[in-house]
């Protein structure tokens, strides 16, 4: 039996690993990544809205009158993903401040929370669930997740750290501090 969960966690990890690996495949590893995790899945007439809603942004995101390289992602319909090639150290306070203004605008247009910190998300039978830190807490009360539940650490800034640093076990995370 537990060589059957072994093979079954590998092969969803070698999944989300190429799958994570794909979503920004021209983009340096340093690139810088912005996280931005919904409160709720959006379903798929917002997912198709966004998607529009995100190639508009991108294609008139700049810094100092270029464009910025840039794309965002919608990951497990609750996580926005914003990665832009930062090599020549070219993105402005400006050009930022202007996407955190759109992910504040998605809030709006998709009644969601995207700026939220204290919300959280989790797998639980490979699901991925949006949930308070304090629903958490009382989950993990109840023993209904521990130390080895993956949740997502949405802090990382750079694009390397997406496959490895981001799917990590609470004992791992920063979640773990609010536990005891």
């Amino acid at each position: 039996m537990f060589l059957w969960h072994l093979i079954f966690y590998l092969y969803h990890f070698f999944i989300f690993y190429k799958n994570i690996m794909n979503l920004f495949n021209t983009f340096s590893p340093q690139s810088k990544l912005w996280i931005y995790q919904s409160d709720k899945h959006f379903n798929t007439d917002q997912v198709k809205h966004f998607e529009d809603l995100s190639q508009n942004f991108l294609s008139q995101w700049d810094s100092h009158g270029n464009p910025v390289k840039g794309d965002m992602k919608l990951v497990h319909n609750l996580f926005v993903l914003i990665c832009a090639d930062d090599a020549d150290d070219k993105i402005c306070g400006r050009s930022i401040a202007s996407s955190m203004d759109f992910i504040k605008n998605m809030e709006l247009t998709f009644d969601v929370k995207l700026m939220d910190r204290f919300v959280l998300a989790y797998k639980k039978d490979n699901e991925v669930i949006p949930c308070t830190l304090d629903a958490f807490k009382q989950l993990y009360q109840k023993q209904e997740v521990n130390n080895n539940t993956l949740v997502f650490n949405n802090t990382i800034h750079q694009l390397s750290d997406l496959t490895h640093k981001w799917e990590i076990p609470v004992s791992q995370s920063w979640i773990s501090n609010f536990l005891n």
